[in-house]
């Protein structure tokens, strides 16, 4: 009976056995089908959303613009040859760079040492490092460049270029109409005449100049005065064997408005000269400085003597 029963156990086992191997043989098979639906599904998916690559705006092309500007400046006793302004700019701004000559018709090495700026879209702007103004030797002219950097200013058709800040004259370079117009300090010749005497002293007037500076001291006048020069010859007409002792004393100028003015006493405006008996000393000068805004009738005059007497003369502008 013993036996029987553990027979029955074993084949019950054994069944159960064989029951649990079917089960997994059907599982098996769904759960790679349900894999592979998985991996199908995967696969079949569309792929994780990326950003656009965003399109880079073309950058705006510098436009290239010379200006030639053909205009000569007289200033602290030089003469700047401006003779082109070259500007490149965008939106952005850019640079424009100015070429010109200084000519030294001295005697000395001069520098020029005025501030230069340039004047464009409501803006004054300095020059950069790249700059290079020499010195320029006597009797020689040299070669100079301005450079700027413009920032967010497109076009320099207004563009000035000002030489020179106050309080002294200031001369202007436009690069075209929209500047306005040059303002350039050219020395002004005036064609005079006339003689007087005073006493034994006879002054004969040849002619006039007036410029804004003073070359032989490298300097700029002010803004409200100019210089002018009269040049004249001078005669003794006495017999005194020690001649005349002719110096600043013997001349002033009278102004429009009555005002009398002695020459400039810096050593070099006034000519001083002994004169001998009954000869002639040709070429002297005397300057002065006179208002910016004078003109009308002027008198050079020469005294002599314990006389006085003027020789008349009109500035008209």
């Amino acid at each position: 009976m013993t036996a029987e029963r553990s027979r029955g156990a074993a084949r019950r086992i054994s069944a159960a056995r064989r029951m649990t191997v079917a089960r997994r043989r059907i599982v098996r098979p769904g759960a790679l089908l349900l894999l592979a639906a998985l991996f199908a599904a995967c696969a079949s998916a569309p792929p994780a959303s990326v950003a656009p690559t965003p399109t880079r705006a073309p950058l705006p092309t510098p436009l290239t613009t010379a200006y030639q500007l053909g205009t000569d400046v007289w200033y602290e006793g030089l003469v700047l040859h401006m003779d082109l302004a070259t500007a490149v700019l965008d939106s952005r701004g850019g640079t424009v760079d100015i070429a010109f000559r200084i000519e030294n018709a001295g005697a000395e090495p001069s520098d020029l040492d005025a501030r230069m700026t340039l004047v464009v879209a409501g803006n004054r702007i300095a020059p950069t490092r790249e700059s290079h103004i020499p010195t320029t030797p006597a009797g020689e002219t040299a070669l100079a460049l301005l450079s700027f950097e413009l920032q967010e200013i497109d076009s320099a058709e207004d563009g000035v270029l000002e030489i020179g800040a106050d309080p002294d004259h200031i001369a202007k370079v436009p690069f075209g109409p929209a500047g306005g117009e040059a303002v350039t300090f050219q020395p002004v010749d005036l064609k005079l005449s006339g003689t007087t005497a005073a006493s034994s002293l006879r002054i004969t007037l040849r002619r006039g100049l007036i410029r804004w500076d003073l070359p032989d001291w490298s300097q700029e006048l002010t803004e409200d005065l100019r210089a002018l020069t009269l040049t004249y010859d001078a005669t003794f007409t006495g017999t005194f064997s020690g001649g005349l002792a002719f110096t600043g004393n013997n001349v002033a100028l009278r102004l429009p408005n009555g005002k009398i003015v002695e020459a400039r006493p810096d050593g070099h405006s006034q000519s001083v000269e002994l004169i001998g008996a009954g000869k002639t000393k040709r070429g002297l000068m005397s300057r002065f400085e006179i208002p910016a805004s004078a003109k009308g009738k002027f008198g050079l005059v020469v005294r002599s003597g314990g006389e006085e007497r003027i020789i008349a003369f009109t500035i008209k502008g």
